[in-house]
């Protein structure tokens, strides 16, 4: 009964540690939502200082470019073992121009930093808003 016990227990604990990731046919962790060190962006050197340069970049960005139809665009992406910025898709839009342009901004993006899991550099995929005021 104990082991029993033990082993239901362990299932609860450990199965939310791998539920972040997804592991390719050679074991590579391949994708992670938070890592130990999460990726910077332009050259950053903290994780504070980073959320202020991409905010920035988006914000002066959004406001530049003209659209008809304001609103927030949920816009997720990857940063990629090189600091890429890869696999970029609209979660939730406004209109299809609103929705491009919010694409073209974060395709735009700088390389970033690699983010890092146990050492190695890790895929990271990131939601982001992008707000047309």
């Amino acid at each position: 009964m104990k082991k029993i016990l033990f082993t239901l227990l362990a299932l609860l604990v450990f199965v939310p540690v791998f539920s972040q990731s997804k592991i390719d046919d050679k074991g590579v962790i391949q994708e992670f939502t938070i890592v130990q060190k999460m990726p910077l962006y332009d050259g950053a050197t903290n994780d504070e200082d980073s959320n202020k340069k991409l905010e920035k970049f988006i914000t002066n960005r959004a406001e530049a470019i003209q659209v008809k139809d304001k609103g927030i665009v949920y816009v997720s992406f990857t940063v990629d073992y090189e600091g890429n910025v890869v696999n970029i898709q609209v979660l939730k839009g406004v209109s299809e121009k609103t929705d491009e342009a919010a694409l073209s901004i974060i395709s735009d993006m700088k390389p970033w930093t690699p983010g890092m899991q146990n050492g190695r550099k890790a895929k990271v995929r990131y939601n982001i808003p992008v707000i047309f005021k």
